[in-house]
């Protein structure tokens, strides 16, 4: 059974925030402006007001002056001779009843004290938080690291990613979603597609439109959320050739959700189903330089990938969008510009991330990765295309790492084309800082796929003649319904 109350969307809120950062030139400053002026001044402003109201902070002092008031109207309501018999007693009395006064007042006044600095340190603390980590998440600067085992509510709030040799891992053996239960009363889940580290995808109908989408849905609860930060990029994707299309998000049933444009086969099932394990040279060449393409989109905005593999790269859903490649799974993604586009300093050991087969040297060094390695990884993509295996497959960390140093130009054109010996070489001329020529190394694609005699009508080793030629037709119809238009306008 699952609460009907209505919950904040936490998911919307945090993806705001991203956009609020990366969007905002200004963000820093108004952040620390915000911390020296205006939120001391709020904070001072409403601990006031919480006191007076909360506290009624004169409450003892008022019973102990209503006692003083009594002992002074007995002393009135006496004769002379009494006065005198009582006076060491009701001396006594009242100068107990004013220090009691006294007291009370002092008090009261610490008390109101201990609970306007107990706002304050809780305020000041979050603050600390919010900072730490905005400085980890999205500007790569390490303030406070918490061990997992000690304070784990600390790590979720932060945000801090743990540190893993690979990105294979299984996900938790939680069944999201089942077959028949109905998305925000709109999308109609149909079948589960599969699982990863970061959750599970399912097959669903757009009630509305009968379109056919997809879910990727995660526990709201994870330590660990990376759905957020993939719907910022998506959104800042959107409309590119080789990214999937964003439908809508939000939080349901304890979940963090997004849907998206269905899509068909991973390129690593496609190559599972060759039979020799191994694409053709025209079909790996141009997977190759669409999902160049897709990187350089990804680039562009101010994003690097980290987890470049075939397992991350699927093709298009129907007979016309099987020939296109998309990239997918943004959820170890990093931010490597600041707001003005710049790229920000390294963190001097930020961690492994990636998947070790197609890691680049300065992942496994745990160094900070920018666009060139991406670029490694899909360059061992490729050779894994072509191949079905890479030289360092099986291999333990040490070994792995050793095989890809000694890895060199003459390896690299016993597996692909002699032009990417041009690319290999470019890409050991970078580092972090520099910007890749995406240009140059498409040109020397195109350059291998001229000279080897290959068209890019040819089919691709999941298609058939058949599939090719209904291709062709629907592209062309889709040409002349854009000519109709234009001549129309």
């Amino acid at each position: 059974m699952h609460s009907l109350l209505p919950t904040v969307d936490l998911l919307q809120f945090e993806v705001n925030i991203m956009e609020l950062v990366s969007n905002s030139e200004a963000f820093e400053i108004f952040l620390v402006y915000f911390l020296l002026t205006i939120a001391p001044h709020l904070m001072n402003n409403a601990t006031k007001a919480i006191s007076y109201f909360c506290l009624n902070r004169n409450k003892y002092a008022n019973i102990k002056k209503k006692k003083v008031d009594e002992l002074y109207d007995k002393l009135k309501g006496i004769n002379i001779m009494q006065q005198f018999a009582e006076h060491s007693r009701m001396t006594r009395q009242l100068s107990i009843a004013k220090r009691n006064y006294d007291k009370a007042i002092i008090d009261d006044k610490f008390r109101v004290l201990k609970f306007r600095f107990g706002i304050a340190f809780a305020f000041y603390i979050t603050m600390v938080v919010i900072i730490c980590w905005i400085l980890y998440n999205y500007y790569g600067r390490a303030i406070l690291i918490f061990p997992k085992t000690w304070f784990g509510p600390f790590n979720r709030v932060l945000s801090f990613p743990a540190v893993s040799d690979t990105a294979e891992e299984e996900s938790d053996s939680l069944s999201f979603l089942e077959e028949g239960m109905l998305l925000k009363d709109q999308w109609l889940i149909l079948e589960k597609l599969g699982s990863g580290n970061f959750g599970a995808v399912y097959k669903c109908e757009d009630q509305s439109t009968k379109e056919i989408v997809a879910v990727k849905a995660e526990d709201a609860n994870r330590d660990e959320s990376a759905l957020a930060l993939e719907i910022h990029i998506l959104k800042l994707l959107q409309g590119g050739k080789h990214i999937c299309q964003l439908y809508s998000y939000g939080t349901c049933f304890g979940l963090h959700f997004m849907i998206i444009s269905l899509l068909g086969k991973s390129v690593w099932e496609l190559q599972t189903e060759t039979p020799d394990g191994q694409f053709s040279i025209s079909t790996y060449l141009r997977i190759s330089v669409q999902s160049l393409h897709a990187l350089e989109a990804l680039h562009s905005v101010g994003y690097v990938h980290r987890d470049v593999k075939t397992d991350n790269l699927t093709i298009g859903y129907g007979e016309v969008e099987q020939r296109r490649i998309y990239l997918i799974d943004f959820g170890l993604a990093k931010r490597y510009t600041d707001e003005n586009g710049n790229v920000r300093q390294p963190r001097r050991k930020p961690g492994f991330r990636g998947t070790s087969t197609y890691a680049s040297i300065s992942a496994h060094k745990q160094k900070e990765l920018g666009r060139v390695d991406d670029l490694w990884s899909w360059l061992y993509t490729t050779m894994e295309m072509a191949s079905g295996h890479l030289p360092w497959n099986g291999l333990k960390k040490k070994k792995l790492l050793e095989a890809k140093i000694t890895f060199g130009v003459e390896d690299i054109c016993q597996v692909l084309p002699i032009e990417f010996k041009e690319i290999f070489l470019h890409l050991l001329s970078l580092t972090y800082y520099d910007c890749p020529n995406y240009d140059f190394i498409s040109k020397m694609i195109q350059n291998a796929f001229k000279r080897l005699g290959y068209c890019k009508s040819d089919p691709y080793d999941w298609e058939t003649a058949a599939d090719v030629k209904q291709s062709e037709l629907n592209t062309e119809s889709e040409v002349n319904r854009d000519e109709e238009k234009q001549l129309l306008s």
